[in-house]
C-alpha cells in the first residue's frame, strides 16, 4: 500500500516522500544543483533565499499512540479506495481495508516483549512486558506502519506550505530522519523552517510526533566573508557553497565523531573474500555518495587508516580497490539505476516456485516422466523469468549442502557434483 501510494504520486508529477536509499537522496541533490546552475546562467532567482534543514523524530516507535496509528493508516486506506476506479479494483481495495484494519488493531493491542533477568543457567528467568503504546522496535512491520502513520499528515503539511507560496524543492524522510530544501524570497527560508517544524509537531494532538532539527538559511549569492555550510542527513554530509555558478551543493560521507572503526580484524577467521568484499562495498558506497573526488579521497583516507590499524596490509587494500576509482562513478550509478529499473518491472511478478528433487537413482527419469505427462506444473502464462527458476533442463543436486543453492536456482544451472 505504501509503495503504491508513493508510485501514484510520482506518476502525477509529485515527489515521493519516503526515502529508501541515500544514493537516491544524492541523485536528487545533483538534479537540484543542475537546476540552480541553469538559473544562475539565466540570472534568475539569484536574490532568493535557500533553506536546508534536517529533523529527527524523537523516539518514534514507542511514541506513536495506538489511536493515532489506527486513524492515519485507515485514512490512507480510505483514500486508496476513492482513488480506485469503480468495479473490481475498488471492491478489492475495500476488502483489503476490512482485512488489514482488524489485524492491525489486534496486533497493536497485543504486543509482548520479554527480557532476561540476571540469573544464570536454570536460575535465569524471562520477564514479560505488555506494550500498551507505540510499536515494537524489533518488529519487521514497524517500519512500514510508522511510515504510513506519519505520511498522511506530512502530505497535508507540505501541500499547505506550497499553497502559501513556498517553493519546496525537496522533502524526504527515512523512518524518523527528515530533510527538506525550500526556496523563496527574503525571510521565506527561516519562516519555512518554522512552518515545517510546527506542522510536524502538530501532526497528532496526543503528542505522538515531536521533532528536533537544525537548518541552514542563506542567499543564492555569496555574501562577503561567508563560508561554506554543512548539514548532515543519514550518512551524508551536505555541503552548501558558492562556486563559479552560484550556490551549489556537494555531498561527502558523514561519520559521527563517536563512531568507532570496529571493522573486521585482519586476523579474523572470516574468509579472505568476505574481508575484501567488505572493503570493496565501502569503496563503492563512497564513490556513489561523494559528488566530488575530494570528498571521496577524504573518506577513503580515513577508511584506509582505520583498516591499517585493524591489521590490513597495503596489498589487501589495493586488491579491494582493483577497478574502482572515482572515475568509475558514472558506470556504478548507471548499474544501480538499471538494477532498480529491473526490480521495478519485476516486483509484481511471481518469481515462480523452485522445486528441488532429491538426486537418487531413477529420480531424473521420474521427474522427466512427470513433466511429460503435465503432472508437475503447467507453464502457460508464466514469464520466461519464472520459467528459468524451475528445474527444466537439469536436475538440482547436492541437497545435503546449501552453499550456492540460491545462485543455482536463479541461474537454472546444475550444482557441483562432488558426491554430496
Amino acid at each position: 500500500v505504501l509503495e503504491e501510494s508513493e508510485s501514484e504520486r510520482e506518476k502525477n508529477g509529485e515527489e515521493a516522500t519516503v526515502l529508501r536509499d541515500s544514493r537516491v537522496f544524492v541523485q536528487e541533490l545533483e538534479k537540484i544543483n543542475q537546476k540552480w546552475e541553469e538559473e544562475y546562467n539565466k540570472n534568475e532567482k539569484q536574490g532568493e533565499e535557500i533553506m536546508l534543514a534536517s529533523w529527527d523524530i524523537s523516539a518514534m516507535y514507542p511514541s506513536l499512540k495506538i489511536e493515532y496509528i489506527v486513524r492515519e493508516v485507515d485514512t490512507l486506506l480510505v483514500e486508496r479506495i476513492g482513488q480506485k476506479p469503480s468495479g473490481a479494483m475498488r471492491d478489492a481495495a475495500k476488502r483489503l481495508r476490512k482485512v488489514v484494519m482488524p489485524l492491525l488493531i489486534f496486533m497493536l493491542q497485543h504486543q509482548f516483549v520479554y527480557v532476561r533477568d540476571e540469573g544464570v543457567g536454570v536460575a535465569e528467568k524471562k520477564i514479560f512486558y505488555w506494550q500498551k503504546d507505540g510499536i515494537g522496535i524489533g518488529s519487521s512491520a514497524s517500519g512500514p506502519i510508522a511510515d504510513i502513520t506519519v505520511l498522511v499528515g506530512e502530505r497535508i503539511v507540505l501541500k499547505k506550505l506550497e499553497r502559501e507560496g513556498y517553493n519546496l524543492k525537496m522533502y524526504k524522510r527515512y523512518i524518523d530522519d527528515i530533510f527538506a530544501i525550500v526556496e523563496g524570497g527574503a525571510g521565506k527560508g527561516k519562516e519555512a523552517e518554522k512552518r515545517i517544524d510546527r506542522g510536524l509537531n502538530e501532526l497528532d494532538a496526543g503528542g505522538s510526533v515531536k521533532v528536533e532539527g537544525k537548518a541552514i538559511v542563506t542567499n543564492r549569492t555569496k555574501k562577503m566573508g561567508e563560508d561554506e555550510k554543512r548539514i548532515e542527513f543519514l550518512d551524508i554530509d551536505t555541503v552548501l557553497g558558492w562556486g563559479g555558478v552560484g550556490a551549489t551543493m556537494s555531498t561527502e560521507i558523514y561519520k559521527k565523531e563517536a563512531a568507532a572503526d570496529l571493522y573486521i580484524q585482519a586476523s579474523s577467521a572470516h574468509p579472505e573474500s568476505l574481508k575484501i568484499g567488505m572493503i570493496k562495498g565501502e569503496v563503492i558506497r563512497y564513490i556513489s555518495l561523494c559528488s566530488q573526488e575530494k570528498g571521496f579521497n577524504k573518506a577513503w583516507t580515513r577508511f584506509a587508516k582505520a583498516l591499517r590499524d585493524r591489521g590490513y596490509t597495503v596489498k589487501q587494500l589495493e586488491k579491494a580497490r582493483e577497478g574502482l576509482d572515482y572515475g568509475s562513478r558514472p558506470s556504478l550509478i548507471k548499474k544501480r539505476l538499471d538494477k532498480a529499473a529491473v526490480k521495478e518491472t519485476e516486483k509484481n511478478r511471481c518469481p515462480g516456485v523452485p522445486i528441488v528433487v532429491p538426486y537418487k537413482p531413477g529420480q531424473h527419469q521420474w521427474w522427466q516422466d512427470c513433466k511429460d505427462r503435465d503432472l508437475v506444473l503447467g507453464l502457460a502464462g508464466l514469464h520466461q523469468v519464472e520459467i528459468d527458476y524451475l528445474p527444466g533442463k537439469c536436475m538440482l543436486k547436492c541437497l545435503s549442502s546449501t552453499a550456492n543453492l540460491g545462485q543455482a536456482l536463479k541461474k537454472g544451472t546444475k550444482r557441483d557434483e562432488k558426491g554430496d
